[in-house]
């Protein structure tokens, strides 16, 4: 007679049992999603609205070129911005206005400001 094996074994072959019970064998179930298919994708930066965004409201507080801001809106990347727009309070006013989007269409703008 064999050993019983540990109840973490037993617990994983019944999972495994139990998840190739549900594959079954018919070709009428739907192919799971691709990982890449069911990934988010991030938004495609447009550096024409970037630029639209950086002179109508960043420029009120940052240099007219921002190669020549101290603050280094130059280097800022989208994450930066949305941080930014959170936790400086003297950017907490566009918290309604710059979201997502904008912050990646700042970033692709600022990242080669023509």
């Amino acid at each position: 007679m064999l050993p019983h094996p540990p109840p973490a074994i037993q617990l994983a072959a019944l999972a495994v049992l139990l998840a190739l019970s549900a594959c079954g064998g018919g070709g009428d179930a739907p192919a799971a999603p691709s990982p890449a298919a069911s990934a988010p994708t991030a938004p495609a930066g447009n550096a024409v609205r970037g630029r639209a965004i950086y002179q109508t409201i960043c420029i009120n507080c940052h240099a007219p070129n921002p190669e020549d801001d101290r603050r280094g809106v130059r280097r800022a990347s989208a994450s930066g911005i949305l941080f930014a727009v959170q936790v400086v309070n003297q950017m907490r006013f566009l918290r309604e206005t710059i979201g997502p989007q904008e912050a990646v269409d700042l970033e692709v703008w600022l990242a080669n400001p023509v």
